[in-house]
């Protein structure tokens, strides 16, 4: 299953931004670093972010958009707090999602406390982006308190 075909089910319930500007998108994709993620780079290739309930975490996960996520990246502090992580988003409470890029074979989508920025503290909550996609068809954390 790619990214197009989550994207295209109906059991995807993620609220989608639409397409970056052509110029905005090589910015952001010639800045990431080479083992971000095939698959979060298409899906902001299609969507430019987004955000959605997931089953992970505290259960949300809004995606930067393209034109401020390396922005945010370096003003959260990864590069200083946390070398070899990506940060790409967050639960729009506190809680920052990050790539793990530290040579893993797939990059781990992980969890990390915006307040307390240690890498003791980083929790893996899914294994990539792509299985998290994956998770969230046709989950609403609404209905499965």
């Amino acid at each position: 299953m790619t990214v197009a075909d989550i994207l295209a089910d109906p059991g995807f319930a993620w609220d989608r931004r639409p397409p970056a500007a052509r110029e905005v998108w090589e910015a952001f994709d010639g800045g990431l670093p080479p083992a971000a993620p095939a698959a979060y780079r298409e899906f902001m290739r299609l969507c430019d972010g987004g955000s959605g309930d997931i089953p992970h975490a505290s259960g949300f996960l809004w995606l930067w958009p393209a034109e401020t996520a390396a922005s945010l990246h370096v003003g959260y502090g990864f590069p200083e707090w946390l070398p070899g992580f990506l940060g790409f988003g967050s639960d729009g409470a506190g809680l920052l999602f990050c790539f793990d890029l530290r040579g893993h074979a797939e990059a781990a989508v992980c969890t990390v406390e915006a307040t307390g920025m240690d890498a003791a503290d980083v929790r893996v909550e899914a294994p990539g982006f792509l299985p998290l996609l994956r998770e969230t068809l046709g989950w609403d954390r609404r209905t499965r308190r």
